[in-house]
């Protein structure tokens, strides 16, 4: 049990971020500045533009393509697919900050949305050049 205790102490001290000479890196949980700016530009679509239309999608069943036409204007869509292919090339955080806002607003358009981009990953991930920019359009 003794020895527990020391290993316990030991590990506490090399990897604690508060202890000075510490090899443990610390971790913000804080939005990056272009981080914000996706959140509130994503906030102010889901406000202006899901949230007026998500009861009428709901009830009729009717696909959203307005809203996702709009969404793919400002840039809220295929988040995770690389410049070069037409995409924005974000991180998967940010990706998540977009669909948590859209989400906000109607979950089904934000999974509308984020389909999109499933349905891309496979290629972007195992495809080869040729067939990214096919895909890609």
């Amino acid at each position: 049990m003794a020895f527990l205790g020391r290993l316990t102490r030991q590990l506490s001290k090399r990897f604690n971020p508060l202890v000075p000479g510490s090899s443990a890196r610390s971790i913000s949980f804080n939005l990056t500045d272009e981080q914000k700016e996706i959140q509130e530009t994503t906030y102010k679509f889901a406000v202006e533009e899901v949230v007026p239309t998500a009861a009428h999608y709901d009830e009729t069943g009717d696909y959203p393509w307005e809203v996702l036409q709009k969404a793919f204007d400002l840039g809220l869509m295929n988040t995770t697919i690389p410049q070069e292919y037409g995409g924005l090339g974000l991180s998967l955080l940010e990706a998540c900050i977009v669909q948590e806002e859209v989400g906000f607003g109607c979950t089904g358009i934000a999974t509308a949305m984020g389909g999109n981009s499933l349905a891309e990953s496979p290629v972007i991930i195992a495809g080869g050049h040729e067939l990214k920019e096919e895909v890609s359009g």
